[in-house]
């Protein structure tokens, strides 16, 4: 072999004596811990590993909280709710300023579940139909639910096998807090437990006011006028003044006036009532409007029936 290829020979094996070296000398990055589920409890489980080579220490995370350190090959975590559905994660901690090896990766996420009864599922509720004298509120069925409770502010408890629920008789304007919970039945009582309590706030509409009345006049008199209107929905009674004396009461839509004097004018108003005790409901505004009565009947039509007609001029 000449020179020249014992020379190139010498200098590669120099340069992967010095590659494997350098290699040699680069941390390592640690394996990440295997956890298995030692025991469940109701609200706390225990989980074991085999101890990681080059590890000092390791790093538990539960349900994406935060990290736990942990120096043995075991932990029990606990603050959970029973029959409840978990994660843990870990991850190897090399020793500090160790030039040997490097934290592990996170191991995969291990699912688990405590023990005990599990919950059911609390009603979502909603509001409709609202009111001033009360409302509605319902929600869609809750899986194994076999009946319901709720409550009015920190009223008595109702139970209910329906989905929904209403309540009146309540003051308009004002905010309630509605509290339903769901109840297994007594098959599924060995598993399962009544959800938690879910809250919804609602306010009653305030007091529709009637419509106002309309008015016209129907009749013009000397003496005596009639003043009209279209009925109002869900009004029991008018409330009728003349020149603002005293008021007059009518279940009709019209309204009289007699004994009234000629060529005057007057003032009629007018208003819708609900009925007593109709909470959703409140009184019109008021509905105003002038007339002017005409001349005093004749002798040949003292009680004004006969026709008004135009004077024409004699030929």
């Amino acid at each position: 072999m000449n020179r020249v290829c014992q020379a190139t020979l010498l200098a590669l094996t120099a340069l992967f004596a010095a590659v494997s070296c350098e290699k040699k000398n680069q941390p390592e990055k640690l394996a990440a811990p295997s956890p298995v589920l030692a025991t469940a409890g109701i609200n706390n489980a225990t989980f074991l590993w085999e101890h990681v080579k080059g590890a000092e220490s390791y790093l538990v995370v539960l349900d994406d909280g935060e990290p736990i350190p942990v120096k043995g090959v075991s932990i029990t975590v606990g603050d959970m709710e029973p029959a409840s559905e978990h994660t843990l994660k870990m991850k190897s901690i090399a020793p500090e300023g160790s030039s040997e090896w490097l934290d592990s990766d996170f191991s995969d996420a291990l699912s688990f579940s405590t023990a005990g009864k599990k919950k059911l599922s609390m009603p979502d509720l909603s509001a409709s139909g609202i009111l001033p004298s009360g409302f509605t509120v319902s929600w869609p069925v809750v899986r194994n639910a076999a009946k319901y409770v709720y409550k009015i502010d920190d009223g008595a408890e109702t139970q209910t096998t329906e989905n929904s629920f209403t309540v009146d008789n309540l003051v308009n304007s004002t905010q309630y807090t509605v509290k339903v919970k769901a109840v297994p039945s007594e098959e599924m009582s060995e598993v399962a437990t009544e959800s938690l309590w879910s809250s919804l706030v609602v306010t009653t509409a305030p007091h529709c006011p009637l419509a106002a009345p309309v008015l016209r006049a129907e009749s013009i008199l000397g003496v005596e006028i009639t003043i009209a209107w279209d009925a109002i929905h869900h009004a029991a009674a008018y409330i009728c003044t003349l020149n603002d004396g005293e008021p007059v009461t009518v279940t009709t839509n019209f309204v009289k006036f007699e004994g009234l004097q000629p060529r005057t004018a007057y003032t009629v108003k007018v208003y819708s009532k609900p009925a007593e005790g109709d909470v959703n409901y409140s009184e019109s505004s008021v509905s105003t409007i002038s007339v002017t009565t005409k001349d005093a009947p004749s002798e040949d039509d003292k009680n004004g029936d006969l026709p008004d007609f135009d004077e024409k001029p004699i030929f």
